[in-house]
């Protein structure tokens, strides 16, 4: 099963003109001071989580995109999607994607169903509104980009700035009952993530982003 960071005798001028010196030797040897850099790489992984309404004690049902972790749907936990199977209308389970305030009235997290291009040829985030109420039906091959607020960029000042971005595909769902002992793989869904960790930044090319 796939796997459920003195005191100065200089004269007052004199001192101002040469501390004003070396700010503009810095900011021109390192470019602008203040820019957001980047200092992890795109991360992927492969994973697989349980549908709420029939998962067992502890299973993990939901995801936090920044790590990224499986977490359980709790008050406690953070989470950014929850993950659930159960009957739709007309009786059939259906896999669904839930952001956050579907869940708990609560939350910090949208995302939108990319259906214009294959899951790798996705390099970034689009700048576009993210909706952060509407759930989702899942089946293979859906794909979703994340835009999540995250605790670790909440020290941002520009709002923009204090979000991740991941994607997700939907590999697999096995509808199949859970049974601890007969059929522990059950209700599941297995999926692939690629996360920018790094604040602010959309890229999902591989290594460490520049934008």
């Amino acid at each position: 099963m796939h796997r459920f960071q003195l005191r100065s005798h200089m004269p007052a001028r004199p001192l101002v003109l040469t501390f004003g010196a070396l700010a503009v030797l810095a900011a021109a040897a390192c470019g602008n001071p203040f820019a957001l850099k980047a200092n992890t790489d795109v991360i992927a992984d492969t994973l697989a989580v349980y549908g709420l309404t029939s998962a067992p004690t502890d299973g993990p049902t939901a995801l936090n995109t920044f790590g990224p972790q499986l977490v359980t749907t709790t008050p406690t936990s953070h989470y950014d999607i929850v993950f659930d199977i159960r009957p739709d209308s007309a009786g059939n389970l259906q896999a669904y994607a839930l952001p956050p305030k579907a869940v708990a009235s609560f939350g910090s997290a949208g995302f939108i169903v990319d259906s214009t291009q294959a899951f790798d040829a996705i390099a970034s985030a689009p700048n576009v509104p993210y909706n952060d109420s509407t759930i989702v039906p899942l089946q293979p091959g859906t794909i979703l980009v994340v835009q999540a607020l995250s605790s670790a960029c909440s020290v941002q000042l520009v709002a923009s700035q204090q979000f991740i971005y991941s994607k997700i595909v939907i590999d697999s769902i096995n509808y199949t009952p859970f049974d601890a002992f007969t059929n522990p793989a059950g209700n599941t869904i297995y999926f692939r993530i690629v996360v920018d960790p790094n604040c602010g930044f959309r890229s999902f090319k591989e290594g460490r982003p520049t934008f």
